[in-house]
């Protein structure tokens, strides 16, 4: 069984922790101060042989990770602008046609490119 290396970012702690590849966590509790302790991901490239030790499903957890305190901003459906030409659609379970945008500032900015929106918003 591996062994995962987590941080904790109060106490600063460290903890090493072996456990099965199916059940390692990115965030654990820091037994010191009950605060989130996060895999330290570096750390644990260091105990890897090679670069298959390192999988791709890491670095996709690390990415997550590295931008978990950047506040999430959830897409944006417009029914209204589902006929709009040149906008990413999708089709809901209603079979309507939505138009789809990353979030709002995405959505403003389509709208002001296209002349759809006044400078305001």
């Amino acid at each position: 069984m591996p062994l995962y290396t987590y941080k904790c970012h109060r106490c600063k702690t460290k903890i090493e922790k072996i456990t099965p590849m199916l059940q390692a966590k990115a965030i654990i509790k820091c037994p010191k101060c009950r605060f989130n302790a996060v895999r330290d991901f570096a750390a644990d490239r260091v105990g890897a042989k090679t670069d298959s030790d390192f999988t791709s499903w890491d670095v996709d957890r690390y990415q997550e990770l590295k931008n978990a305190n950047k506040p999430v901003h959830r897409p944006v459906l417009s029914q209204s602008l589902g006929l709009v030409p040149g906008l990413n659609k999708i089709k809901g379970r209603d079979g309507r046609q939505y138009a789809t945008f990353r979030n709002e500032a995405d959505r403003n900015k389509t709208l002001k490119r296209l002349g759809l929106a006044d400078g305001d918003t």
